[in-house]
Order: C-alpha cells, then structure tokens, then sequence
C-alpha cells in the first residue's frame, strides 16, 4: 500500500459514523484502489458536475461496403452507362442500371449526413451529469447504455427518411 492510501486507510467506519478525511487530486488508481475499499461511503465531488459527450466520447462509423465501392463511384457509372448503352436495348436493365447506382449513391449520402447529424447532437448537446467521480468501470457501463441507445434510434430515424423518399417515387 503507498503512503497515500495508508493514511486514508486510516479512516473507519464505527456503527453509522463515518470519519472524513481529505486527498486532493488523486490519481485514478489512488481513487479506484480506494472506491474498492470504501465502496459504500468514499465520495469525491467533481470539479465539474457535466461534461459534453463528445470530449470524451468517440464513435466509429462503419457504413455497408458498398457506400464506399467503385459501383457508386461517377466514373464506374458513367463507364456502365457509356458501355451498357452501346450493346443493349433502352428497356434492358444493363442499359438503365446507371440510375440505380446513383440512387444507392444517394441513399449511402442520405445515411451518412444522417448519421453524421445525430452524432453532432449526441457529441455537442449530449452532457454526462454527475455530482461525484465514478468508478472508470460505471462511467463505461452507462456510456455503453447510450451508444445502445444511439443505435437502436438511429434506423427509425433514418426510416422516416427512406419512407419519405419511397412516397415520392411513388408519387412519380
């Protein structure tokens, strides 16, 4: 045990009395090593009690492989639109194939922004709240319950957009 958490150690708990003491700053493993001895009454108010999920919060995106393929690319279209349209009938399907990859082009953009949106909402109006530090393994768990969240929300949101998209070809 280090001199630190030697002279905290020295605080104890007699039937409901707790005796205070005081550590300024400590180190994440000083806090951990003593949140596991004193889990039920250690407290460590924060400096601040909020934070912006997105200065300590990074999200990944991985989007289908085709949204980052040649087949959306505008010079695989134009060469397929060029080729396709020399060899075959106007009503074959490998004549108008072009505007079929321009449409998944669009809808991979449409994803994109639309996620890209949710996520400077998330990372800029998104706040953690805490009044005291917590355990690097709370703040991970309840981070984890929100990227779930994020997730789970994300396809019915991008569902209005599709449905919306849908009743105008329609409409068409």
């Amino acid at each position: 045990m280090d001199l630190e958490t030697q002279n905290l150690s020295k605080a104890a708990c007699t039937d409901d009395q707790v005796l205070p003491f005081k550590c300024k700053n400590p180190s994440q493993a000083t806090f951990e090593q003593l949140l596991s001895i004193y889990s039920y009454t250690l407290q460590r108010p924060c400096s601040s009690i909020s934070i912006p999920y997105g200065q300590f919060i990074s999200i990944l995106r991985v989007y289908h492989q085709l949204c980052s393929s040649i087949f959306i690319d505008d010079q695989w279209i134009l060469y397929i639109n060029d080729y396709f349209r020399a060899y075959y009938m106007q009503l074959d399907f490998r004549a108008t194939n072009t505007s079929l990859f321009q449409f998944i082009r669009t809808l991979c953009q449409i994803i994109q922004a639309n996620i890209q949106d949710e996520l400077d909402v998330f990372e800029q109006a998104g706040t953690f709240i805490s009044p005291n530090v917590l355990s690097s393994k709370t703040v991970s768990a309840q981070i984890q319950v929100l990227i779930a969240q994020f997730q789970l929300t994300m396809p019915s949101k991008f569902l209005r957009t599709l449905l919306f998209v849908r009743d105008i070809t329609e409409g068409n």
